[in-house]
């Protein structure tokens, strides 16, 4: 298994690692290279050394909730279930009914 410093070497990172090492700030190239760098880890392996460096080895997520009130559509929507579907897959909620599911996600 190949080491982080390996990785970067190998995806032609180190002039930025050495930058983020310093504190100093990355130009339009090097963003450029970590944009075309297909190794993700190389990529982010400064970006997170920087985080850490700001905020400490804390962690945040978002939740996020997204409601479909309805899946009645006209093929806008993978799961849609057309204005006329007589096989009853087509529903719309009511607004109790998104709310209910609303407070369900986060009881």
């Amino acid at each position: 298994m190949k080491s982080i410093l390996d990785q970067l070497r190998q995806a032609g990172l180190e002039r930025v690692h050495g930058k983020v090492l310093k504190g100093q700030r990355l130009d339009f190239d090097d963003g450029m290279l970590l944009y075309r760098t297909p190794d993700l880890t190389a990529a982010g392996y400064p970006a997170n050394l920087v985080c850490e460096r700001k905020n400490g080895a804390r962690a945040y997520f978002v939740r996020n909730l997204h409601i479909n009130y309805t899946n009645i559509c006209n093929k806008f929507c993978s799961f849609y279930a057309g204005p006329n579907s007589t096989d009853g897959r087509g529903y719309v909620l009511s607004p109790e009914q998104a709310a209910a599911r609303c407070l369900g996600t986060f009881h």
